[in-house]
């Protein structure tokens, strides 16, 4: 990064901030991370004791476009100055996503599965500026032939050859116990090239279905509003799976409609049924909600 004297900024000649923001500190240091994007470290002051760490993006940046633009806090008295807190805060995923994207398009040299894993955490955290997750095109058992969003990234599936599963995106599977994780499969290329590579599918079938419904409880816990819903359904996949292979099925059969059926304000969240009644196949592992 090239580095700039406070006196050779462009937007500050007496090197510090704006009156009404001394309370942020005077600025000490400063790079030029790409146009119109400066990394900039200020001294202690009234507000941060130990200093602290900003990127002040230029109105003329060509690197961040005015929906980025949003997510940072202008200056009261310079509002075409905006500053996002450095790594920390929301907002800092968005701004750095664009300046890696700005360095790759323009030459400077970022590895690919690098914006592939910021723009899946992007679609995470921030589905309104990135998009949600789009269904997968392709599973381990041939191509889809319909899917539905459960949640962002967890879909139910479906291949032409009648193979119903669920999918789990890489950055929320990203949380699960590896003993969840154990029994996904993953497409050919997901394993040739990196599931963190490339940022795919984590795939359950449907007689393993308890697997990341129990997974997005125990550790995804904002997801359990959306998919409880979907419990009867799972329940009635694994049944109907298990009661098809040899062995008895665990699994309580419950009148549900097929899991591609709306459930939306049918009641069914209400429903307290037990989603293990034979053996308990995550004993030794974190219980749902544990703390």
């Amino acid at each position: 990064m090239e580095e700039f004297a406070s006196l050779q900024l462009p937007y500050r000649p007496a090197g510090g901030f704006p009156e009404e923001q001394e309370d942020l500190g005077e600025i000490i240091r400063a790079n030029l991370i790409c146009p119109g994007v400066y990394y900039i470290e200020t001294d202690k002051s009234k507000k941060y004791e130990y200093g602290a760490e900003w990127a002040l993006v230029l109105p003329d940046s060509p690197a961040v476009p005015p929906k980025a633009r949003a997510y940072g806090s202008p200056l009261p008295s310079c509002p075409d100055l905006v500053l996002f807190p450095y790594k920390t805060g929301n907002g800092w995923p968005i701004l750095q996503y664009e300046i890696h994207k700005y360095q790759t398009e323009n030459g400077i040299r970022q590895p690919a599965e690098l914006l592939r894993t910021e723009l899946s955490e992007g679609m995470r955290y921030y589905p309104e500026y990135f998009g949600e997750f789009p269904a997968p095109t392709s599973t381990p058992w041939g191509p889809p032939l319909r899917s539905k969003a459960i949640a962002n990234g967890v879909f139910w599936v479906e291949t032409a050859e009648m193979k119903l599963g669920m999918a789990v995106c890489y950055s929320i599977a990203a949380d699960f116990h590896e003993t969840m994780l154990s029994f996904a499969v993953l497409t050919d290329l997901d394993q040739q090239i990196g599931i963190q590579n490339t940022c795919g599918y984590y795939f359950y079938p449907s007689n393993l279905l308890q697997m990341p419904f129990v997974a997005l409880a125990a550790y995804v816990p904002e997801y359990w509003t959306k998919i409880q819903s979907y419990l009867p359904a799972i329940l009635n996949t694994i049944h109907e799976s298990s009661s098809t292979s040899a062995g008895k099925s665990d699994f309580r059969k419950i009148d549900c409609p097929d899991p591609f059926d709306d459930l939306s304000g049918d009641g069914r969240s209400s429903f307290n049924g037990t989603l293990f009644e034979g053996e308990n196949i995550f004993a030794g592992c974190p219980a749902p909600f544990s703390e």
